[in-house]
């Protein structure tokens, strides 16, 4: 990843996605993936079955969306 540093944001999630999808088929017994940034642990079924193979999959695996509550 901090080689395609370079790449625009859409390309840079396309290869990580990407990269994702080799490493599960390299890897037939992996049984699940975790995401360090976002501090997702995925299950392959999950992965696999993600119904938007283009669109959002990066949003689904690496972003950890929060809700905060700001005051003042």
């Amino acid at each position: 990843d901090m080689l395609a540093s370079g790449l625009e944001a859409k390309e840079r999630a396309d290869m990580l996605v990407k990269y994702v999808d080799a490493l599960l088929e390299l890897y037939p017994s992996c049984k699940a993936v975790v995401f360090g940034p976002s501090r997702k642990f995925l299950s392959r079924e999950s992965i696999e079955n993600h119904p938007d193979k283009e669109v959002t999959r990066f949003m689904y695996y690496a972003v950890n969306v929060r809700y905060f509550s700001i005051q003042g």
